[in-house]
């Protein structure tokens, strides 16, 4: 008897299984309490700077203008100080006074703070990172006031004297990254085996390459006829050019600039009667920074042939390990703040789409969603970075049968 097994199911149980295979062994109990452990001490750090360079500890607390000019806040980054105070209030470590004045509820202590650094380096430890986050979450801590002048970048401390280390083991080797990125190639294997040519494949905000090279890998030089490996940084690009340059599949890449900003297909080729169209448009931890994801989703529905797929890697959740960066990375230098968000996030300082808000915008853009992991109740939901899938629908595909 032949029994129809959905498709879109199949694929999500392939891919799970490969990315659990890619972290097999690894400890899963204290997951939950690692990722409090980054995010605690950040939030502990962010309350000893405002402590000792305010008096936001004082019993009346302080007013929010004084705050922002005690600290010397660059015009570029005063929202920054903002978001640090809705993100401790919310933990319970700031009251709002009034509309003007914010007070801390407790002065951390010494202690408090040793104690919260030697848990986010354990936690470090078990989750996959050696030396460079901790070295990344202490060093942005050290540089708060610094950051907030803006006498020092965030890319300093992002990749001191261009070293990309931190950045490969945030986006390639701890725990959560593993899974998800083996998981992703089991994605787009599982297309390649489906398709009678090699697949054209389009990466958004490619990086230091942590993705490309789980996918490259998987596909092998012979299943890729054209990778394009795109970023707005040249930095990016000509370190992937060297990168890559010795591996079987070198002869299929190239490197491209490309500004999210404006139209697509204008910088890469692709969409439109007579335009190339890819089989695969990946982003990993890059689709967020679009303006607008509904805008950025049409345009990837318009590059992909029919059956194509687009391949996100999204953080859903903000968490407040990444006050001390993201935010710098994300002051527009007219003192604006964040970029204007015109899609569900616009009025507000949010950076990141729920799996929900992603399935839906998915959805809008003419896309059916079909992979969603880690799965409901799996110890990974606790790092709040996932995979979404969704297909480009052809018509003239026929349900896979299973005999």
């Amino acid at each position: 008897m032949n029994i129809v097994i959905d498709p879109d199911r199949q694929l999500e149980l392939v891919a799970d299984e490969y990315g659990l295979a890619a972290i097999s062994g690894w400890p899963v109990a204290s997951w939950a309490d690692d990722v409090d452990a980054l995010d605690r001490l950040v939030l502990v750090g962010l309350a000893d700077v405002l402590a000792r360079n305010t008096d936001i500890d004082g019993t009346h607390g302080c007013d929010r203008r004084v705050l922002v000019e005690r600290m010397a806040t660059s015009a570029e980054h005063r929202w920054v100080v903002e978001r640090w105070l809705e993100d401790l209030a919310d933990a319970g470590m700031v009251d709002v006074v009034d509309d003007d004045r914010v007070r801390l509820v407790e002065r951390p202590r010494r202690q408090d703070l040793t104690a919260a650094r030697e848990r986010m380096i354990d936690a470090c430890v078990r989750v996959g990172y050696s030396t460079s986050l901790p070295t990344l979450l202490l060093d942005s801590l050290r540089y708060a006031v610094d950051l907030l002048r803006g006498t020092v970048s965030v890319q300093s401390i992002l990749y001191p004297d261009g070293d990309a280390t931190t950045a490969l083991e945030v986006y390639g080797t701890n725990v959560v990254s593993r899974y998800l990125n083996a998981a992703a190639a089991a994605v787009v294997a599982d297309l390649a085996c489906t398709r009678a040519a090699p697949l054209r494949i389009l990466e958004l905000g490619a990086g230091v390459g942590a993705t490309s090279e789980h996918i490259l890998g998987a596909l092998g030089g012979a299943r890729v006829e054209r990778y394009v490996f795109t970023d707005l940084s040249p930095h990016f690009l000509r370190s992937a050019r060297t990168r890559f340059a010795r591996e079987p599949w070198a002869h299929a890449m190239t490197f491209v600039t490309v500004d999210i900003t404006e139209p697509i297909a204008d910088q890469v080729g692709g969409g439109g009667p007579d335009g190339v169209s890819y089989d695969v448009v990946l982003a990993a931890t890059m689709a967020h920074n679009a303006v607008d994801v509904d805008v950025l989703l049409r345009e990837v529905h318009d590059l992909l042939a029919p059956g194509g797929v687009v391949v996100l890697i999204e953080t859903v959740v903000e968490h407040a390990q990444s006050l001390t960066t993201m935010p710098f990375a994300l002051s527009m230098p007219d003192g604006s703040g964040p970029p204007e968000r015109t899609d569900i996030r616009a009025g507000s300082h949010r950076t990141y789409l729920t799996s929900d808000e992603w399935t839906a915008a998915m959805t809008s853009a003419g896309l059916r969603p079909c992979v969603d992991l880690p799965c409901a109740g799996d110890p990974l939901e606790a790092f709040s970075q996932r995979l979404l899938v969704a297909v480009r629908p052809d018509p003239l595909q026929p349900p896979r049968r299973r005999q």
